[in-house]
Parts: C-alpha cells; sequence; structure tokens
C-alpha cells in the first residue's frame, strides 16, 4: 500500500513554520526566531512528525505574502529551491486565503475583512464588499485601516469588523502552515501551475527597497 502523497506548508511572513500533510496525518513545527537560521529546522521537524524527510514531499505550498518582506523571500526562496531540487509542484498562497481560513475555522465563517501585519505598527487588509465584488485592498497603520473599513462596510460594522480582523492578526504560526498546506494542495489539484518558476511575492506595496532607492534618486 503505497503512503499518501506529501505537501509541505511554509509560513515566514510572521512567525516561521511548518506543516508537513499526508492523508489525515498532519506534522508542525514552529518558530518565532529567524527564518534564515530556523526554516530548514522547522521543515524538519515537521516532516519528522509524520515520519517523513524532505525526498517524501511530493508537493510545497508557501506564504506568498504579504507580511514580513524578510521573512517573505526567505520562504518563496526555500519553496522555489525546494521544488526545483525534487522537481515537484509549487504553490504560492496569499496570507489573507491563509488567515482568512484559521479564522473561518474558530468562528464559523468567513470573514469579511482580513489583516495581516508587517512591519510592526504596519497592516494589510483585504475587504469583502459584497459577494462577487472585486475585494479593496488597503495598506497603512491601524487609523488608515479603520477609515478604509468604515467608507466600505459602514461605520458600525466596518469597525466591529476591523476589531476582530486586527484580533486574529496573531494567530498561531503553526495553524498558518497548515492553512498553506491545505488551499496549496487543493489548489494544485483544481489545475494551477505548479511550475517553481511561476513563484512570486505578493508585497502588497512596493518594496522598501524600491521606495528607498527612488528617494535617493529623487523619484519619490
Amino acid at each position: 500500500m503505497t503512503s499518501p502523497d506529501i505537501t509541505l506548508g511554509i509560513d515566514t511572513a510572521g512567525g516561521v513554520a511548518a506543516a508537513a500533510i499526508a492523508g489525515v496525518a498532519q506534522g508542525v513545527s514552529t518558530n518565532r526566531v529567524q527564518a534564515l537560521e530556523w526554516l530548514l529546522p522547522c521543515v524538519e521537524r515537521a516532516l519528522a512528525a509524520i515520519d517523513r524527510d524532505v525526498s517524501a514531499v511530493r508537493s510545497v505550498a508557501v506564504c506568498a505574502g504579504p507580511g514580513s518582506f524578510t521573512g517573505l523571500r526567505i520562504g518563496v526562496a526555500f519553496a522555489k529551491s525546494l521544488a526545483q531540487a525534487l522537481d515537484i509542484a509549487s504553490c504560492g498562497v496569499s496570507s489573507f486565503d491563509i488567515v482568512g481560513s484559521v479564522r473561518a475555522q474558530s468562528e464559523g465563517a468567513v470573514p469579511r475583512l482580513t489583516v495581516v501585519e508587517g512591519k510592526r505598527g504596519f497592516y494589510y487588509a483585504r475587504i469583502a464588499i459584497a459577494p462577487g465584488a472585486s475585494p479593496v485592498n488597503v495598506a497603512g497603520d491601524a487609523a488608515a485601516l479603520s477609515v478604509a473599513a468604515r467608507n466600505a462596510l459602514g461605520e458600525a460594522e466596518g469597525e466591529l469588523e476591523l476589531q476582530r480582523a486586527l484580533a486574529g492578526v496573531a494567530c498561531d504560526p503553526g495553524l498558518r502552515a497548515i492553512a498553506a498546506a491545505t488551499l496549496g494542495r487543493a489548489a494544485l489539484a483544481e489545475g494551477v501551475d505548479g511550475d517553481w518558476r511561476r513563484l512570486a511575492i505578493e508585497y502588497g506595496q512596493r518594496p522598501n527597497a524600491v521606495v528607498n532607492w527612488e528617494l535617493r534618486h529623487g523619484r519619490g
């Protein structure tokens, strides 16, 4: 009897977490220190929890952002390298979808407003105005998000949804990694392009390095 295919989920948008899913078996490992040093150990521990190693991975899903610029670059670069080395499918998953999935499981419904944190005090938000309508994406501090939420959803509902969303920002990294693996596995099964060359970071805004370069050269 063959063992189920293993999907590896990676999330470095905030903390450092990895989850390995094989059928109903799940292995999870987390760490809140630097992704550069601890991502590989997290991956190895998550796989060891289901008695597998890296060579057994058949697909990899990674949080593609928005979130911490440095963390995202490390996570996506690792996922691309692993997919290339093992010749396996890979998939980027939005931070909004990951956090929304974690919150939906605890709250019993998909949230209308989802928030993820970049640098301290700076957030990215996705606001679902109506079913079928394109969401509104906002970046800024809590005050900027409050204005956008009130404008999109109304004064009372907008503020309530924002407070719920901000409370959900610090969701467990392990749950985020599991959501990344689950969502990525489903997307690949539905035919999303699994070529590692297509993996790209969703910064949510222009990277700081680009903004700083433009300022230095008088283009800001």
